[in-house]
């Protein structure tokens, strides 16, 4: 403890305000959070992981500014591994940026996937201190307790958490939940990590995709999306109306599925 506290001391002090400091390590979650699979459903989950190529829209654009550094994005998911060339495939013709790949192994394997998840964060962690990690999955499964539950037993060990609204339960303490990609391009503009044309960009392509994409029938379609709001979103012109168009148009389109 005493060292990671002084690594991350000697950190700030040589890099605050400067061109020494470093981005996050970005570490994602992949079916449900990146990929469309549906992992509650077993069979439609199976059919998926071997057969589809599709992914949610903003997502890979969203990645390719949060990791610009080399190293910079890891997948970990509890896809079995000897799927690894499929979901390879898969990230590279979505246009997703080159990153490490952490599957689950059918052997030796870990007690659970909680298990797994949590081993491999730790292995991160240690082996960049003068990092800090940025967690996206989903609620589909353990993800919310799982990265939750790390930040708090590895303080000043992560930079932020969010979480894909797929079934839409509530979340621990801290923890940012998001449906689309843009309202997390919008807090990332925020915290400085992303320009503000990069953040129109994920939104736009966001807007003009296939609704389907956006919200596939097994997510959870809210009747209004909450954008994430501060003073820099706020002046601007551009990601004001580009938020109250999106608005508009998903709330338009969730009200239409409740009706079915």
């Amino acid at each position: 403890m005493f060292t990671r506290a002084f690594t991350s001391l000697f950190v700030v002090l040589i890099s605050s305000g400067s061109a020494f400091a470093r981005s996050p390590i970005v570490v994602s979650d992949i079916d449900d959070t990146v990929r469309i699979t549906n992992v509650l459903d077993f069979d439609e989950a199976t059919r998926n992981l071997v057969l589809s190529r599709r992914v949610f829209p903003g997502m890979a654009k969203l990645y390719s500014f949060m990791a610009r550094e080399t190293g910079s994005l890891v997948f970990l998911s509890g896809t079995p591994k000897f799927l690894e060339p499929i979901v390879e495939d898969v990230l590279r013709e979505n246009g997703f940026p080159p990153a490490r790949l952490y599957l689950w192994d059918l052997l030796p394997r870990p007690r659970t996937l909680g298990d797994f998840k949590r081993e491999r964060l730790e292995d991160l962690d240690r082996a960049s201190p003068e990092r800090t990690l940025l967690l996206v999955g989903d609620d589909a499964q353990k993800d919310p307790e799982i990265f939750s539950r790390f930040s708090l037993e590895n303080p000043g060990s992560v930079q932020s958490i969010y979480i894909h609204r797929i079934v839409g339960r509530v979340a621990p303490s801290g923890v940012k939940t998001y449906h689309t990609a843009f309202e997390i391009a919008l807090r990332e503009f925020s915290e400085g990590r992303i320009s503000e044309s990069e953040a129109r960009e994920v939104g736009i392509e966001v807007l003009t995709s296939d609704s389907q994409l956006v919200f596939p029938d097994f997510a959870e379609c809210p009747r209004e999306v909450v954008y994430p709001t501060s003073s820099v979103i706020q002046s601007s012109s551009s990601l004001q109306s580009l938020i109250h168009m999106s608005r508009k148009h998903w709330s338009r389109f969730c009200a239409d599925r409740h009706k079915e």
